[in-house]
C-alpha cells in the first residue's frame, strides 16, 4: 500500500506515465489477492482515516486515487462469487461496524482532492486521473444508487 500513497512528480514521458499507471493498477490486483487478517485491515482502516481527515497533502502532482479505490472496494463494496462463498481476501470476520461508512468517506475525499499539474504540460497523467475518478465514482453511484444521502455527498 505504501507504493500507492507515495507523493511522485509526473513522469518525464508519455510511456513512462502509462508505465507508471499500468504499475499501480497491478499493485491494486496483487493487494486485492492478499487475505486480510487483522493486521491488513487495521492498516486499511488507518490508510482510510488518513485519506478521509486529509492528512494526505490535498494539492499533490499525483493523488491517491487508486489507493481511495483499494480502500473502498474493501471496506465497502460487497463481494460474492459465482459458488457463493467468498474469496480468501474477503473474510467478513475481521469487519468492524463503521468500515464501510469508512470506505466511503475516504472515496468521496480523494475525488474532491485537487492536483496541482497542469494539463498542458501533462495531459497523459490529467486524463488518467479522470478515468480513476470517474471510474471511482461509478463504482460510489452504483454501490449506493439507492441511498440519496450519499448520492447527494
Amino acid at each position: 500500500m505504501f507504493s500507492l500513497e507515495l507523493q511522485r512528480p509526473p513522469a518525464s514521458t508519455k510511456a513512462l506515465e502509462v508505465k507508471l499507471a499500468y504499475q499501480e493498477s497491478e499493485v491494486v490486483s496483487l493487494l486485492k489477492k492478499i487475505p486480510l487478517g487483522l493486521v491488513e485491515m487495521s492498516a486499511i482502516r488507518e490508510r482510510g482515516e488518513q485519506l478521509r481527515d486529509g492528512n494526505f497533502c490535498d494539492y499533490r502532482p499525483v493523488l491517491p486515487l487508486m489507493l481511495a479505490s483499494f480502500i473502498f472496494d474493501v471496506l465497502c463494496t460487497p463481494v460474492v462469487s459465482p459458488t457463493g462463498s467468498r474469496p480468501p481476501s474477503r473474510n467478513r470476520n475481521n469487519e468492524m461496524p463503521g468500515d464501510e461508512e469508512l470506505g466511503f468517506e475516504a472515496a468521496v475525499a480523494a475525488l474532491g482532492m485537487k492536483t496541482t499539474v497542469s494539463e498542458a504540460e501533462h495531459p497523459l497523467l490529467c486524463e488518467g486521473t479522470r478515468r480513476v475518478k470517474g471510474d471511482l465514482a461509478l463504482a460510489l453511484m452504483i454501490t449506493y444508487k439507492d441511498d440519496q444521502s450519499k448520492l447527494k455527498k
